[in-house]
């Protein structure tokens, strides 16, 4: 399945050339500026990677991560900056953000940091337990734990957690 991009960059000539660049390499590519846009893509299309220019959002950048990685975590966020504002790349990998790309952007080199954050998504994707496998891991761990064998029911339930998509880690 093809892998979907959301661009939100203020930039029109630079989200046009990114946009190309991407249909080229056979990415499903959205483009959006507005708010309410960008909701509207991410509530109907599947999005993988998001690529948000801190250049031009600035603070309003940050703020669309964090309501990114809350309402959908595994969706992984690549911004473009530049060493100026380098405080703000610094906040936006403590929120969650995949990497960030420094102005002036190499496009092969965005395009390879891209796929790695597809591949990242996939695996985290392959990785999720079903609601099945949780409920069947609780019941296990409530069964340890009624027979006295509270150290193995917390083993049971700390393996069955989700991986913290907040943290970010290695590639």
């Amino acid at each position: 399945m093809t892998a979907g991009i959301l661009i939100i960059d203020k930039d029109t000539a630079f989200r046009n050339i990114l946009y190309q660049r991407f249909r080229g390499e056979n990415y499903r590519v959205f483009d959006a500026v507005e708010f309410s846009e960008i909701k509207r893509i991410l509530r109907r299309k599947r999005i993988d990677v998001v690529i948000i220019n801190l250049v031009e959002l600035q603070n309003e950048g940050i703020h669309l991560l964090k309501r990114i990685k809350k309402r959908q975590p595994l969706i992984q966020v690549i911004l473009i900056n530049n060493s100026e504002n380098m405080t703000l790349s610094i906040k936006a990998m403590n929120l969650g953000a995949f990497d960030d790309i420094l102005l002036p952007v190499n496009i092969q080199s965005l395009i390879c940091t891209v796929h790695d954050a597809v591949n990242k998504k996939r695996q985290l994707m392959k990785n999720r337990k079903t609601f099945q496998q949780k409920y069947d891991d609780i019941m296990m761990a409530i069964s340890f734990a009624e027979a006295g064998e509270a150290e193995i029911a917390e083993k049971i339930l700390d393996s069955s957690r989700q991986p913290d998509f907040k943290k970010k880690s290695n590639k």
